[in-house]
C-alpha cells in the first residue's frame, strides 16, 4: 500500500486495498477487510480493478453469512454477497475465465445446481485455466456434488483440489478437510485422520 501511494497511482493503490483485504479476509477479519475496501472508490479504476473489488467484497459478505449460519442474519449477508457478485460477473465481461468462474459461484451460491455443474465442468477443462485456480474450482465442483449427495464424485474433485494446491505450495485446507470428512462418514477411518491431520497441519502454517 505504502509503494502504491508513493507512486501517486489509484489503480495500483485500489489493487493493493484489495489485496490487503482479500489477506484479512482469509485471516476471518472480515470488520478490518470491509474497512479496507471502504477506503476504495471503484468508479476510479479499470473494469479489471473493479471486478476484482467487487469480487473481494463479495467474499467478505459470504464468508459472514457463513460464519454466522443462522435465520436471522446469514440470509442478508447472502443477498448483499450474491449482489456484489453480480457487479464482479459484469465487470470481468473482458475476461472469459474470471466471468465464468463468476457466474458458476453465482449458481453454486443459489444452489442452481445443474448449472453451476455445467458451468464448473466448463472452467476446469478449459486448458487455459491455471493450475491454482484449477484447485479453487475442482473444490466448488466437488460442493456442487456435496450438495446434489454424489459423495464418490465430491470426493474426486476434492482430492484433485488438494492435488494442485499440494503441487502449488499452497497451505490450503479446505479441499483436504472436506474429503476427510467423507472418507469419515463412509467408514474409511484410517485415511480420513491422516487427512484431517495434513489439513491441521496446514491450518497451523
Amino acid at each position: 500500500v505504502r509503494e502504491a501511494q508513493s507512486l501517486n497511482s489509484l489503480e495500483y493503490l485500489g489493487q493493493a486495498r484489495i489485496r490487503q483485504a482479500f489477506s484479512l479476509l482469509s485471516a476471518g477479519l472480515f470488520r478490518q477487510a470491509l474497512d479496507s475496501l471502504e477506503t476504495i472508490d471503484p468508479d476510479r479504476l479499470s473494469s479489471k480493478v473493479r471486478a476484482d473489488f467487487f469480487a473481494t467484497k463479495s467474499r467478505c459478505y459470504l464468508d459472514i453469512s457463513r460464519f454466522l449460519d443462522d435465520d436471522n442474519f446469514s440470509p442478508y449477508y447472502l443477498e448483499r454477497g450474491v449482489a456484489l457478485l453480480d457487479s464482479a460477473i459484469h465487470y470481468s465481461r473482458g475476461n472469459h475465465l474470471t466471468n465464468l468462474a463468476h457466474r458458476a459461484n453465482r449458481a453454486l451460491l443459489l444452489l442452481q445446481l445443474d448449472q453451476a455443474e455445467a458451468l464448473f465442468k466448463k472452467l476446469i477443462t478449459d486448458p487455459a485455466l491455471p493450475s491454482r485456480e484449477l484447485a479453487r474450482e475442482s473444490a466448488s465442483l466437488g460442493l456442487v456434488y456435496l450438495e446434489k449427495g454424489e459423495l464418490d464424485a465430491a470426493l474426486d474433485k476434492f482430492i484433485i483440489a488438494a492435488i494442485a494446491d499440494e503441487e502449488n505450495c499452497v497451505k490450503e485446507n479446505t479441499a483436504l478437510m472436506l474429503a476427510a470428512q467423507i472418507l469419515h462418514d463412509q467408514g474409511d477411518y484410517e485415511r480420513s485422520d491422516r487427512y484431517i491431520d495434513l489439513a491441521l497441519e496446514d491450518a497451523y502454517f
